[in-house]
C-alpha cells in the first residue's frame, strides 16, 4: 500500500485518537482541579465539545439524506438563476416588429411584445418559486444536520453540548435535556430593542431595522429561517379612539388575511402590555408555499400597536413566536 493510501485511512482515525484523548482529559478533570485553574478545565471541557461538534457534522453531512437535500438546493438553484436570466431577457425586439404598417409596430410585432412581456413575468415569478424551495430545502439540511449531529454525539459529548451549546441542543429537538426551566427559555443570542418613542420594549433574534409603510414600522428578518418579526404602530388621529372600540382591534388583525387570501384560523382576545388584546393565525400560500402569520394587536388612546411573525407553515410549532410575543413589556 502507497503512502497516499495509508494517509487516506489514518487521517480518521487519528482525528478519534485526539477527540478521545481530549475527551478522556475531561473525565478525569477532577483528578487535576488541586493543580489547574477552573479555566483551565473549563477550555478543556470546551475545546472536546467542538472536536466532538466537527466529527459528528461531518457525519451527518454524509447521511443520504444531507446528499439528497443539497443536491436539492443546488438544482434549485440553478433553476432560480436561469429564470432570472430569462426574466431579463428585452420585452421587445425590433426585428421580430414585422406586421401590417404603424411603422413596424404592426400586429405582428404587437403580439409578440405582449408574448415576451407574459414570458418576463412567467419566468420571474417561476424565479421566485425555486428561490423559495431552495430557502425551504436549506431550512430543511440545517434542521436535519443538527438533529444528525446530536443523534452521533455520545452521551458525554451531548452531556458537554448541554453545558456549552444549550441552543443547538433546543435548535437538535433536545430541549428536554437541558436543566429544568430552561427548555423553553429564550435563546441568549436574542437582543432587546426599544422602539424610538414607544412606551414598550421586546426581544428579537437579530436587531430590528425600520421598515417603510405606513405609521412606523420595525422588521426583524431572520433569513436562514425565512421568519420575520414585525412591530407596526399607526395614530389614527382623535376621530377614530380605537381604545374606545374593542371590535376595531379585531376587524385590524383579521384583516390581514385579505390582502394575501388567507383563511383565519384562530382568533381570540387576549392581553397585551397591560391592556384588552385581540390575536388571530392565518394561513396562507405565497408562491404556492404554506405560511403562518400569527398577530396581536392592542390599542392605546388614538394608536394602535401590532406585533406579528411570519413563518413557514412547518415552523409554526416551534416557540419563536411565543418568546417574542411574550417579551413584550411596558417600559
Amino acid at each position: 500500500m502507497n503512502y497516499a493510501a495509508k494517509h487516506g485511512q489514518l487521517r480518521p482515525l487519528i482525528h478519534l485518537i485526539a477527540i478521545t484523548l481530549v475527551l478522556a482529559a475531561s473525565t478525569s478533570l477532577t483528578a487535576q482541579e488541586s493543580t489547574r485553574s477552573a479555566d483551565d478545565l473549563r477550555r478543556d471541557r470546551l475545546n472536546a465539545a467542538k472536536l466532538a461538534y466537527k466529527h459528528a457534522f461531518k457525519k451527518a453531512g454524509e447521511t443520504s439524506e444531507a446528499k439528497r437535500l443539497n443536491k436539492k438546493i443546488d438544482d434549485n438553484e440553478f433553476l432560480m438563476k436561469a429564470a432570472e436570466s430569462r426574466a431579463r431577457e428585452p420585452e421587445y425586439q425590433p426585428r421580430y416588429s414585422r406586421g401590417i404598417g404603424l411603422g413596424g409596430f404592426g400586429i405582428g410585432g404587437v403580439a409578440r411584445r405582449i408574448g415576451e412581456g407574459a414570458g418576463r413575468a412567467t419566468a420571474a415569478k417561476h424565479a421566485e418559486q425555486h428561490r423559495r424551495a431552495m430557502e425551504i430545502a436549506e431550512n430543511d439540511l440545517d434542521a436535519h444536520l443538527k438533529k444528525s449531529t446530536w443523534s452521533f454525539l455520545n452521551n458525554e459529548e451531548q452531556d458537554l453540548f448541554i453545558e456549552f451549546f444549550p441552543d443547538f441542543v433546543r435548535e437538535a429537538g433536545a430541549g428536554s435535556r437541558l436543566p429544568k426551566g430552561a427548555e423553553g427559555s429564550r435563546p441568549n443570542s436574542w437582543v432587546k430593542f426599544t422602539p424610538p418613542g414607544m412606551p414598550f420594549a421586546y426581544w428579537a433574534p437579530v436587531k430590528p431595522e425600520r421598515d417603510g409603510g405606513p405609521g412606523i414600522a420595525y422588521r426583524a428578518v431572520v433569513s436562514k429561517g425565512n421568519t420575520e418579526y414585525l412591530m407596526v404602530s399607526l395614530d389614527l388621529g382623535p376621530a377614530a379612539r380605537p381604545s374606545d372600540d374593542p371590535k376595531f382591534i379585531k376587524r385590524m388583525v383579521e384583516g390581514l388575511a385579505k390582502p394575501v387570501d388567507g383563511n383565519v384560523v384562530h382568533s381570540s382576545t387576549c392581553t397585551l402590555l397591560g391592556k384588552p388584546a385581540h390575536q388571530a393565525t392565518i394561513e396562507f400560500l405565497d408562491v404556492g408555499i404554506p405560511r403562518h402569520l400569527s398577530a396581536k394587536c392592542v390599542a392605546e388612546g388614538t394608536k394602535i400597536y401590532l406585533f406579528s411573525v411570519l413563518q413557514a407553515q412547518d415552523q409554526a410549532g416551534e416557540p419563536l413566536k411565543d418568546w417574542f410575543f411574550d417579551s413584550i413589556e411596558a417600559n
